[in-house]
């Protein structure tokens, strides 16, 4: 430009005209450079913004997704995954939100974001609210928050977001015309002033046809790359024009809908688009053109299905949304689907398996429950009603599990429950609630009529024959009926009292209907024996149980002699009281917890007694149970807690009941030969109360015989007592094991006593049980 400044033919012909052109040029240079340098700017700066509002879109949906995926997945990796996946998306929706406020914003951007940054201050902190929910399964409070809180403002802040891309694409629109206008003016005016420069014009025509087709090309790229992330996108996309016919449809929605471009194009979308409802077929309007109506955005449930024209179906999910014109008129919209017909066909697998016992296809357990508390809810509308729940328990189920396997007892199962189906009505409902234990709810009838119901299902279990490979077997049940009524209580009581009277119905004989009275006294034995089990329990876990020490003292020259006591066990009540051991013993060994508190006072024993170094044989006593004899895990326990204790086993003596030893015989020698052989004593505990001891003493490898108390007290009146008592100690000293008699509760029985020969004696004359710190602060005297 400056050469053609130069030329002496324009300074000598043109110098006025040359130096105004060259101003002209100047000033035209310095516009277009301006107007280009501000279309780049704007075209790179509307892309760019563009892309992050699209990725903050994006990131705050799927946030919403893997909310939902983490609802619905009972996997706890799996779900522990989708949480970091969660966080991972916060991260990137900040990370985005940090590069546009990076940018250079206008004062109207930077105010829609502040209302955006309202919006997203609320959410966060309730999304988090809602994952802490679901990871503490509290899910319907996690789907509450999210259904009413979360996604109506995640909803608002996509409105806001769709506000600053609206504000985008006419910020760019502003910047194009503005250049145009910028463009024309400079135009106008270098024509009126060199209007017969024609070098001059025509310089400045092909410039600016040049930075013109620039700018074009730019434009053309800018939609192409638009058009080509449309195409790219693996949700189906459609947008309308304001009558609802089809202005754009991408690949995913031409592969969904079956329809190529050309034909798509300019289609009603109610032709091509046709939503039902998945449980009842029925049509769901348009949301294309119900986003158009409403203003506003349309999502879909959680059941939406797109049926194709061939008749082809996809399992969807949808959002709709209107696009606005520049006076906030709906113009059009835009409807983005996914096929999501596996993630939901898996959601309704794991929605059934979380409700089905997978071997029988019963309902489980908790869905059992779920259902009998919503009987309980409709009695407090419907008082009146009454209803039915049978508790049943096969009597022969692990004869034949451990006879034939585990898969002839699951073919047993499944068995079973086909005769349950088929004596219920489709309003009954039956569940697999354990092993081998099934629950029914008979809804709407009375005793007789529920009492006949079981009662066939009883008979015909009773007459079925099971037959696997050679072999067949009779099964049965025992059943607990219980009326489900407006005064059942909670679900527990109910619960509580359908197991205690199909329990009771075992105790009865098995095999037979025991229906649930309040009034029952094997139901009430049964409560008090359930109380205890509770009491057990919260005694081991809170260490309220307490020991006692009651001594064992020679018959004769009692004074001087070594410390011989008897580990006696007690149960502190919450209200400070103590309990003897004959108030939860049997409770504990009918339901399996002796071998608990066996090991309880072992240990215990064991410490209280660990600093104790008095000189002399001296002896502790612990009883052991029948169940500690025959649990397999128990010997080793006792060995293990003997390697570690300060304790010589010389100083220890286990007390076996008669009747557990001969009970167990087999189990009692090897048990009593292990422990020996470590340096224990053993002694026979109640002996003669049995009707084969003497039969079996011999083979009992015992340092003492613990006379029944029962023969001991009216030795000074019965003579058969007596002669028992005589003959017990002297068969026990041909044995050449020492006697020890119990029960000495008056001084003319210890003489007595002392008289027939018996080594050491134990009662309330000789010593009360005391506690075992009393005990040891007398140096164990």
């Amino acid at each position: 430009m400056m050469r053609l400044q130069t030329r002496p033919t324009l300074v000598l012909g043109f110098g006025v005209i040359i130096v105004l052109a060259g101003v002209l040029m100047a000033v035209w240079v310095t516009v277009t450079n301006a107007t280009v340098q501000q279309l780049d700017a704007a075209v790179n700066s509307d892309n760019l913004k563009r892309q992050l509002l699209m990725d903050m879109r994006t990131l705050a949906r799927e946030r919403t997704v893997s909310i939902q995926k983490m609802l619905i997945l009972d996997d706890p990796f799996a779900r522990d995954e989708e949480y970091l996946r969660f966080h991972r998306l916060g991260t990137d929706f900040v990370l985005a939100r940090e590069r546009y406020l990076g940018l250079e914003l206008s004062r109207d951007e930077r105010g829609l974001l502040e209302s955006q940054d309202a919006i997203v201050g609320r959410i966060g902190p309730l999304q988090t609210q809602i994952v802490d929910h679901i990871l503490r399964n509290e899910h319907d409070a996690a789907r509450h928050l999210l259904l009413e809180y979360a996604i109506p403002l995640q909803d608002e802040g996509f409105r806001h977001l769709s506000a600053v891309l609206r504000f985008q694409a006419d910020a760019a629109e502003h910047a194009l015309d503005t250049a145009h206008r910028q463009h024309r003016r400079s135009l106008a005016i270098a024509i009126s002033l060199v209007a017969g420069i024609v070098l001059l014009s025509t310089v400045v025509a092909l410039f600016t046809i040049r930075r013109t087709g620039e700018i074009e090309r730019s434009i053309k790229q800018a939609k192409e790359r638009a058009q080509i992330t449309l195409y790219a996108i693996g949700d189906g996309v459609i947008t309308t024009d304001q009558g609802g016919r089809i202005e754009q449809i991408n690949a995913a929605a031409q592969a969904m809908t079956g329809q190529s471009e050309a034909r798509a194009r300019g289609a009603y979308i109610n032709d091509i688009i046709h939503f039902v409802h998945e449980s009842d077929r029925q049509p769901i309007g348009n949301p294309a053109i119900a986003a158009m109506k409403k203003n506003r955005t349309i999502s879909s449930g959680a059941s939406a299905v797109f049926v194709r024209g061939d008749a082809r179906e996809f399992a969807i999910e949808y959002t709709a949304s209107p696009i606005f014109d520049g006076h906030r008129q709906a113009a059009g919209a835009i409807l983005v689907f996914r096929d999501v017909t596996e993630s939901r066909a898996l959601a309704n697998q794991i929605a059934y398996q979380a409700r089905h016992d997978m071997l029988t296809g019963l309902y489980n357990r908790s869905e059992f429950e779920r259902h009998i508390g919503e009987l309980l809810s409709e009695l407090h509308r419907y008082p009146a009603d009454q209803h039915w729940l049978c508790f049943a328990d096969l009597d022969q189920f692990k004869v034949v599990n451990d006879t034939c396997g585990h898969l002839a007892g699951d073919e047993l199962l499944k068995q079973v429950a086909d005769v349950f189906r088929h004596h219920l009505r489709d309003t009954d409902l039956v569940a697999r609630t354990g092993g081998d234990e099934f629950a029914m709810i008979l809804r709407h009838c009375h005793e007789p009529d529920a009492h006949q119901v079981i009662e066939r299902i009883r008979r015909d279990l009773c007459e079925y024959r099971f037959c696997w490979d050679d072999k067949a077997f009779t099964i049965g049940a025992s059943f607990g009926l219980v009326p489900i009524t407006a005064d059942s209580g909670s679900l527990y009581d109910l619960l509580s009292a359908a197991d205690t009277a199909c329990y009771s119905a075992k105790d009865h004989g098995r095999n037979r209907i025991h229906v649930y009275r309040p009034d029952d006294d094997a139901i009430a034995r049964r409560e008090v024996e359930m109380h205890w089990v509770h009491e057990i329990t919260s005694a081991l876990e809170d260490g309220r149980f307490t020991l006692r020490c009651q001594p064992i003292v020679p018959a004769r020259d009692a004074d001087g002699a070594p410390l011989h006591v008897e580990m006696l066990l007690r149960m502190t009540g919450r209200d400070g009281t103590l309990s003897p051991p004959m108030a939860f013993i049997p409770a504990a060994e009918r339901y399996n917890l002796m071998n608990l508190i066996d090991r309880w006072v072992v240990t215990r024993t064991l410490e209280a007694f660990a600093d104790y170094r008095e000189p002399g044989d001296w002896l502790l006593s612990i009883n052991l149970s029948a169940h500690s004899l025959c649990d397999d895990e128990f010997l080793p326990f006792l060995e293990q807690a003997l390697a570690q204790s300060s304790i010589d086993p010389g100083h220890l003596c286990f007390e076996i009941t008669e009747t557990a030893a001969i009970a167990n015989l087999t189990r009692a020698i090897a048990f009593m030969r292990r422990m020996k052989a470590m340096g224990c004593r053993f002694s026979l505990d109640d002996f003669g109360s049995g009707l084969s001891s003497f039969g079996y003493l011999k083979t009992l490898p015992v340092d003492y015989l613990k006379i029944d108390g029962s023969f001991v007290r009216d030795i000074g009146d019965d003579p058969i007592d007596l002669a028992l008592v005589e003959s017990i100690n002297q068969i026990g000293h041909i044995l050449g094991i020492e006697t020890i008699a119990e029960y000495v509760e008056s001084d003319e029985i210890r003489h007595r006593l002392a008289q027939i020969g018996v080594d050491y004696l134990q009662g309330y004359h000789i010593a009360r049980p005391e506690p075992v710190s009393e005990l040891l602060k007398r140096g164990g005297r």
